[in-house]
């Protein structure tokens, strides 16, 4: 059974689907999974989590030639980007999370993923979510490993874990520890982080609703993930759902929905469809695009607990330190405070 990371739920499908009139959708016709296979006739699932199914055979082959033609008239293909066309699904958004820091930093500014934990060139705390998740990827690719590499590396704990934990020592006392995108934004706003990783969803809200000069994201390798359609083994109404999938790609409909979806689209040719203030802060657009990593959420599926386990541990021992490193407290709250003479020799003289 497949279980996906991103699920469309009916009444959220039905609603985004106002905008595209020309669609006919009942529910006794066409069913959205909401949960997991084979609950419907189309999922919103990664394309990892995607590959996992179509290689079991737990989704139908789509003929992905016969998708709208894009608007420049080049081949299907080619107008999709790299990585979100596949024989089972079809990519329509792309999402991503990004490192951003304040504006604080004089030029140069934070620019590439090393920078992040270079604390002497750039100061400051970092808001991060306490997962290994998305720091072990960082981690490995500011040490040089390449983006091709990354989770055949992250295959072998003994090897991979080092770099990771040396890399999260290196912001050690500097981390402050958030559990959302809005606790990260406040971070930052508010002056109590320096740098944060937070979704590219979240940060085009803040930049439309308070202007992006607050703060500079960094592209440099920054983690997208694609979110496909795809049709379950099981279902009924294969035509049916294929029918919508094809109407759902046509680029103008592409770039309608990834603008609700507060994402960007997976054709190429649908980013100019885009509201034009959403553009600049998508992974697809161009001066963004050039360095991006996908992330592999199957991956962690199957063997997040191994890097959670070390990650829990790391916790714990920096926690040990810190306490350790504390003063000791003693019966008299005040002792550990210098005291005038006078003063010291009139307490003493109470004994007396």
């Amino acid at each position: 059974m497949v279980r996906h990371t991103d699920s469309i739920h009916l009444g959220t499908l039905k609603n985004q689907l106002k905008n595209f009139p020309d669609v006919v959708f009942t529910e006794t016709q066409l069913r959205i999974s909401s949960d997991k296979l084979p609950a419907g006739d189309i999922i919103d699932i990664d394309i990892s989590t995607a590959q996992d199914a179509c290689d079991r055979g737990d989704l139908f082959l789509l003929p992905v030639s016969r998708l709208p033609a894009p608007l420049d008239l080049s081949t299907v293909r080619d107008d999709y980007l790299p990585n979100s066309l596949m024989p089972c699904a079809v990519g329509h958004t792309i999402s991503s999370s990004v490192i951003i820091s304040n504006a604080s930093f004089s030029a140069p500014r934070p620019a590439i993923l090393a920078d992040f934990f270079d604390i002497d060139a750039f100061p400051g705390r970092r808001a991060l979510q306490k997962t290994p998740r998305g720091i072990a990827e960082r981690a490995l690719l500011a040490h040089g490993v390449s983006a091709d590499e990354v989770y055949s590396a992250l295959d072998n704990p003994r090897r991979a874990w080092p770099i990771i934990e040396n890399a999260l020592d290196s912001l050690r006392g500097q981390i402050t520890w958030i559990e959302n995108d809005h606790m990260a934004i406040r971070a930052i706003d508010k002056g109590r982080a320096s740098f944060a990783v937070i979704s590219s969803q979240a940060g085009i809200r803040y930049a439309l609703s308070h202007g992006d000069a607050r703060w500079n994201i960094v592209w440099d390798q920054a983690l997208y993930q694609i979110h496909t359609w795809a049709i379950p083994s099981s279902s009924q109404n294969q035509a049916a759902a294929w029918s919508l999938i094809q109407h759902l790609a046509h680029p103008q409909v592409n770039g309608r929905y990834s603008t609700a979806a507060g994402n960007g689209p997976a054709r190429i040719s649908a980013l100019s469809l885009v509201n034009a203030a959403y553009q600049p802060h998508l992974p697809g657009y161009a001066d963004n695009a050039a360095n991006l990593v996908l992330q592999n959420d199957q991956w962690w599926v199957k063997n997040g607990a191994r890097y959670q386990e070390r990650f829990n541990d790391w916790l714990a021992r920096t926690q040990a330190r810190r306490t350790s490193a504390e003063p000791a407290r003693t019966s008299d709250p005040l002792a550990q405070w210098p005291r005038p003479a006078a003063l010291q020799l009139l307490l003493s003289s109470r004994h007396h």
